[in-house]
């Protein structure tokens, strides 16, 4: 089944904020027996410290890294007596959504025989409402809803905007068309979109078949289960088990599938990599050919990808997105965001009226202010803009730097030599020889859970028998 996922023992570092300090928190398992919150199964995280719980672990969500967003907080060494079980049983059912899905696909059939006049949404409560229901959101700020509107909810749907969450940044027309026409050259057939709710609008137009998976129940109102279901992209948890058996069918049976997927920028690529890696061995159960995937991700955070998946190469293509001030393709600067992709780098071609090309050399489209590199063998510049090569560092860098005897590396003018050095290494234990994901300190915890969980470590019973 989708939900039974294997433990990961990867280490993630990011900064989460607590009452009286900022600390560095350490993923050290995700799996499905983990305590469950109201996303689904939590992760085992370990806070590194100063402070009385350094080094303890714990489990929280695995989607909101502010408490106030998920309460959940739980000691992995604590006793969670039943009461307190069942009170977590009681308050995450008292917070269901206002309709199941299939009462949600009952509305939108009657929604949509109404007269034009007679539909409204209620964006205080965001929900199509229905003719006797009028008068409960009298006080409500309401308003009528066209057609196009009702087969393109990200024109109602006011967007989270927390790179933390949601993150519900839409795309532009212009990156719609792109990816549209990249699947269609593909020869793909059917798409699973994962978090991006404007291609899926676009594959529903256009009459190709598409299933949206994401976290906010308020697509559902919009779509039958055949083509949504609530799904969240960081463990990898269907909240209807219906979902799940269309996902598995979609699979299974279709035969040139592609996964398009957009996170929130401040998410955990590693746990997304994981739930990326499910589906792609999952598809490798019943075709050989393997699954085509599109990550929308930031340029800076390559390395992050690399690490986890190192299959994947990234696109010069830039992502641009209608409600986002930073990440707009006209800018001066342009977006950062990109696509990341396990297909060949020269089977997706990139408009030229937009501003690509191809480069023989590479086999592969760039940006036209991407220039080869011959010391490099190959087109290095990733912000597009044109990168130098720097003879001394022996490699392409940003066109602003020079390169600074003292700190030994090419770094802005006027900067403060010595501080990059500061910042590097391990952030755990300050340790210059190797990075924070590759610190030993931990390898003895990640390796005890490993045994735990898999059964190789002996129980208290066990020990009580000797």
């Amino acid at each position: 089944m989708l939900n039974n996922f294997r433990p990961v023992y990867r280490l993630l570092i990011y900064n989460m904020a607590d009452r009286t300090n900022s600390s560095s928190i350490v993923v050290v398992s995700t799996n499905m027996s983990h305590p469950h919150c109201l996303h689904g199964p939590t992760v085992l995280f370990q806070r590194f410290g100063k402070g009385k719980n350094e080094h303890r672990q714990f489990y929280a969500c695995s989607a909101y890294r502010d408490r106030k967003d998920c309460s959940f907080f739980q000691w992995s060494d604590e006793k969670v007596s039943e009461e307190r079980k069942l009170l977590r049983d009681q308050f995450r059912k008292s917070l269901k959504m206002p309709f199941t899905q299939d009462e949600y696909h009952l509305r939108l059939k009657e929604y949509i025989n109404l007269k034009d006049a007679e539909r409204q949404y209620c964006e205080t409560c965001s929900l199509l409402i229905l003719p006797d229901e009028i008068r409960t959101h009298v006080t409500h700020d309401c308003v009528h809803v066209t057609d196009d509107q009702l087969g393109r909810p990200s024109m109602l749907l006011s967007p989270e905007t927390d790179n933390r969450k949601e993150a519900q940044y839409f795309f532009t027309d212009k990156t719609v068309g792109f990816a549209l026409e990249t699947l269609q050259n593909l020869k793909i057939n059917s798409v699973i979109c994962i978090g991006t709710p404007t291609i899926h609008e676009a594959c529903q137009r256009t009459g190709l078949t598409s299933y949206l998976l994401d976290i906010d129940h308020r697509f559902g109102q919009f779509y039958p289960s055949t083509s949504f279901g609530r799904f969240n992209m960081f463990n990898g948890y269907f909240f209807e088990s219906e979902t799940k058996k269309h996902i598995e069918s979609i699979l299974s049976e279709h035969q040139n599938v592609a996964i398009v997927i957009d996170p929130p920028f401040g998410g955990m690529a590693e746990l997304i990599s994981k739930t990326l890696t499910f589906f792609m061995e999952k598809r490798g159960e019943f075709h050989t050919r393997k699954l085509p995937v599109f990550w929308f991700f930031p340029y800076f955070l390559e390395e992050k990808i690399r690490d986890c998946l190192p299959e994947f190469h990234m696109l010069d293509y830039q992502v641009g997105y209608d409600n986002h001030q930073r990440f707009k393709t006209e800018k001066k600067h342009g977006s950062p965001v990109r696509i990341f992709t396990n297909v060949a780098l020269d089977q997706v071609a990139l408009p030229v009226a937009e501003g690509y090309k191809f480069c023989d050399i590479c086999a592969r489209w760039v940006h036209s202010q991407n220039e080869h590199c011959s010391i490099c063998t190959s087109c290095t510049a990733k912000d597009g803009h044109r990168w130098m090569h720097c003879y001394k560092c022996g490699k392409c860098v940003k066109a602003s730097r020079i390169h600074c005897d003292v700190c030994k590396h090419c770094t802005l003018p006027g900067h403060e030599c010595g501080a990059a050095e500061r910042r590097q290494g391990c952030h755990l234990c300050g340790d210059l020889q190797h990075k924070k994901r590759d610190c030993p300190k931990f390898k003895a915890t990640v390796g005890k859970r490993e045994n735990r969980d898999r059964g190789g470590a002996k129980t208290k019973r066990d020990k009580k028998s000797k």
